[in-house]
């Protein structure tokens, strides 16, 4: 992709206000650059709690599919022309003034910016999830995440967690959100 551009813009419409508020619809995936070291965290009476997966230095990405209130994860748009970032065409309207438009080339749509980074990530799976399961993982994850600030002794900031997958297949990812981090993931597999 060439070279782009983007400004703030001096006006904001109370609409952009509102989608600025509900924020963006970002995934996560990641992809073990090394073989991932497997452990099993048992319980007093012996039984199978989770099982831990921790990836030294996976690539993870972070995409961002635009405004969580589009709701169909279309992307945005970007003029190539002049490398300014420009609404969708579905949201301009025929009064809309915006300088550089250039009606005869039409912006290209569906871009998704992303950020790729190597980090110690952690996998947790419960063996068995309640018919509840995603309260309860999103409940266990942001526990988890609370427990190893606690016990670690850093700052919230420093920690990152998020549900991948869906259904019976959903699992909770730790990793460390800043750089030079103390290897949490390999200590709590070990």
């Amino acid at each position: 992709m060439s070279t782009v551009r983007t400004l703030p813009r001096e006006r904001i419409s109370s609409e952009e206000e509102e989608r600025v508020r509900s924020g963006y619809e970002v995934s996560t995936h990641y992809r073990f650059q090394a073989s991932p070291k497997a452990a099993q965290a048992i319980g007093a009476d012996n039984a199978p709690l989770a099982e831990l997966t921790c990836g030294p230095a996976a690539q993870v990405w972070r995409i961002n599919h635009g405004w969580r209130s589009q709701g169909d994860r279309s992307g945005f748009a970007l003029d190539t022309q002049t490398g300014r970032w420009r609404q969708q065409q579905s949201a301009l309207s025929d009064n809309d003034e915006d300088d550089d438009i250039d009606s005869d080339a039409p912006p290209l749509t569906g871009v998704k910016t992303f950020v790729q980074d190597a980090r110690y990530i952690l996998l947790i799976k419960p063996p068995d999830a309640p018919a509840d399961s995603e309260n309860f993982l999103i409940t266990l994850a942001h526990a988890l995440q609370r427990g190893i600030q606690m016990e670690c002794q850093i700052e919230e900031n420093k920690v990152a967690v998020e549900l991948l997958g869906q259904g019976k297949r959903q699992t909770i990812m730790l990793w460390e959100a800043v750089e030079g981090g103390v290897r949490i993931a390999e200590m709590l597999v070990e």
